[in-house]
C-alpha cells in the first residue's frame, strides 16, 4: 500500500463530471442523475471517476439500471441505487473484505474478483470519506441496494 501515490487534488464540476461520465460510458439509457445543475469542490478527479464508475458497474451489474445522485450539505454525498435484490444484511461489511463475494444473490456468471469494493473503500478513504451499503426497501425481489460516498466538503465559491 505504500506505492500508492495521492493524485493531486483539482477544483472540478463534480455535477457536470458525472453527467458526462454517464454519456461517455453509455450508461444513458439505463442511469439517471439527481442533484445540483453545477457544483464546484476540490477532489482528485481520476480518484472520483474510479469510485463513481466502479459503484455504477456494479449497480448495472446486479440491478440492471441504477441512479445516481449528488447531494451538498456539510459533505459532498454520492449515493448510487440499483435495482437488484439487495445484500443479505449478515454481509455487508464483509463485501469490502478483498475477494469476498455474495454467492446466495450475486453468481459467478455475473463476473468479478471479488476486488471491487475493496478498491473503491481504499479509494474513498484516500479522499478522506467513507463507503456505506445501505438496503433499500422497494419490496419485490429486488428491493434494491444504494452505495453511498460520504466526502468531506470544501466547495469552491
Amino acid at each position: 500500500a505504500g506505492s500508492e501515490t495521492k493524485e493531486p487534488l483539482i477544483e472540478l464540476d463534480i455535477a457536470q463530471q458525472i453527467r458526462t461520465m454517464i454519456t461517455d460510458m453509455g450508461w444513458s439509457e439505463r442511469v439517471t442523475y439527481q442533484g445540483p445543475e453545477n457544483l464546484r469542490v476540490t477532489t482528485g478527479r481520476a480518484t472520483l471517476e474510479r469510485i463513481v464508475s466502479n459503484l455504477t458497474e456494479n449497480a448495472l451489474r446486479y440491478g440492471e439500471r441504477a441512479e445516481i445522485r449528488v447531494e451538498a450539505a456539510q459533505a459532498l454525498v454520492i449515493s448510487i441505487d440499483d435495482f437488484g435484490p439487495g445484500i443479505p444484511a449478515n454481509e455487508i461489511d464483509r463485501v469490502f473484505e478483498p475477494f469476498y463475494r455474495v454467492e446466495a444473490s450475486r453468481n459467478l456468471a455475473t463476473g468479478g474478483s471479488g476486488l471491487g469494493l475493496a478498491i473503491v473503500k481504499g479509494l474513498v478513504e484516500q479522499l478522506g470519506g467513507s463507503i456505506a451499503l445501505i438496503n433499500l426497501d422497494r419490496g419485490g425481489s429486488n428491493p434494491g441496494l444504494r452505495a453511498q460516498v460520504t466526502l468531506p466538503m470544501e466547495e469552491v465559491l
